[in-house]
């Protein structure tokens, strides 16, 4: 499926019986894979991910590719070491996105960057 994904440059729709019982009902990609739509099983937006090729921008300021420490000024981050992403910590204003980079803390590796931003919607 992966090759399918990064060799088509238009959308591409993966059902859930293409995906063997996955996380959604349906996904769409688009762009290569820079960009992830996922549905649930009544057909309701339930995740978005961006990652490499995507061309827009959060906060205004920060795409992929941008110095990770740099979502700090925005928002406090903590790193999950179980599922290899960052997320805003508690009492933070906006819940529900992450950002991933490389697997490690900032502490160990301060100059990584951004690969990939994720909302959860529901």
């Amino acid at each position: 499926m992966d090759d399918a994904v990064v060799s088509t440059a238009g959308w591409l729709l993966v059902t859930q019986d293409q995906l063997g019982g996955d996380r959604s009902a349906a996904t769409l990609y688009y762009g290569n894979g820079a960009l992830e739509l996922s549905f649930d099983a009544q057909g309701v937006l339930a995740y978005i991910r961006a990652s490499s090729g995507y061309k827009g921008s959060v906060f205004g300021d920060l795409t992929i590719g941008s110095r990770l420490v740099l979502i700090q000024k925005h928002l406090g981050l903590i790193f999950d070491d179980i599922d290899e992403l960052f997320r805003p910590g508690s009492g933070q204003p906006v819940g529900g996105i992450v950002f991933f980079g490389e697997a490690a803390s900032l502490d160990d590796e301060p100059e990584q960057l951004i690969t990939g931003i994720a909302v959860h919607l529901n």
